[in-house]
């Protein structure tokens, strides 16, 4: 993961658009070496590309890749998967979603007994093993943006799985209580794990409030508890 310091470069970078070092390093109170060193492994990690004397992010959208993603609003991310607490116990076997915001719950998981991770995100998979966690990845078609499985595959795996729980973001919360997203084929893997858990907890970052996309996952009234921040 990035440090602070390079993910808060990075949220500045995405509104500017464009920065160079020198008004980088007046911004963060840093030297221009200092500078250069994060905007290396921010290049380094396919968040921003570089040019001489400054660098480059692309405008944030839903298309940005979830490799990018998971570093934005890195703090309300954890600050989210932090109030899923009273959800959580020991023993238990939960469904994580290919969401960035999805991917700060699994520190938090590590601090309970048993807790078994079901999950189409390959980077949820791969963070729940690095913390010894048991953890099963969905089959599927592999949807690159999103280092995920999607797909009839993955729809036909999860229809006869039973779990506690299902920890899930989405791109959009409209003012009429529609939660939606730009993509069905992650919608649809929503919807079916949802329809056998008896808890559905969705987590948003406040930026997604006031937005509604194409494809409608539920609605508001469907789901057990809405967690913004």
């Amino acid at each position: 993961m990035l440090k602070e310091r390079q993910s808060q470069i990075l949220e500045t970078l995405r509104r500017q658009k464009r920065m160079s070092v020198s008004a980088i390093s007046k911004r963060f109170y840093i030297c221009e070496m200092t500078v250069r060193r994060d905007l290396k492994v921010l290049e380094d990690e396919g968040c921003i590309q570089r040019y001489r004397g400054g660098a480059i992010a692309p405008e944030e959208g839903e298309l940005a890749p979830v490799k990018l993603r998971k570093y934005l609003h890195a703090k309300q991310k954890a600050a989210l998967a932090e109030k899923t607490k009273p959800y959580l116990h020991d023993h238990m076997n939960v469904f994580i979603d290919s969401s960035s915001t999805c991917l700060y719950l699994i520190p938090l998981l590590a601090e309970y007994k048993q807790i078994h991770v079901i999950t189409n995100s390959v980077m949820s998979l791969l963070a729940a093993a690095e913390r010894n966690l048991p953890c099963t990845l969905v089959g599927g078609d592999y949807f690159k943006r999103d280092m995920c499985t999607v797909g009839s595959i993955a729809e036909e795996f999860l229809r006869p799985l039973n779990v506690d729980a299902e920890f899930f973001s989405s791109e959009g919360l409209s003012d009429d209580g529609l939660i939606t997203d730009s993509d069905e084929q992650q919608s649809a893997v929503r919807r079916i794990v949802m329809a056998n858990s008896p808890v559905n907890v969705l987590l948003l970052d406040s930026h997604k409030c006031r937005k509604k996309y194409l494809y409608t996952l539920c609605r508001t009234e469907d789901v057990t508890e809405m967690i913004l921040l």
